[in-house]
């Protein structure tokens, strides 16, 4: 079982063994407090 399942979005797939997967989270600012989308 996993740990954690998260939903991304396939920005490549060229490659025969390698996908690039973009994944959006939300990141807390540690000063500020807003909300920040971070994606990698």
């Amino acid at each position: 079982m996993p740990k954690r399942v998260e939903v991304g979005v396939v920005t490549s797939d060229k490659t025969g063994k390698t996908r690039r997967v973009e994944i959006a989270r939300l990141v807390k600012h540690p000063k500020y407090g807003k909300f920040l989308r971070r994606r990698t």
